[in-house]
């Protein structure tokens, strides 16, 4: 169904446990994991 999932994370608790969830549903679907790090500009 899905070939790729795309994981953003800013380093939060909250997107630590979506990305943990994303990989778990990559995993499932036999998909490929991209991860994008969103950083606030400083």
């Amino acid at each position: 169904m899905y070939k790729r999932i795309l994981i953003a994370t800013d380093g939060s608790d909250k997107s630590k446990k979506a990305a943990e969830e994303g990989i778990e549903l990559a995993k499932a679907l036999g998909a490929q994991v991209l991860a994008l790090n969103v950083v606030n500009e400083v």
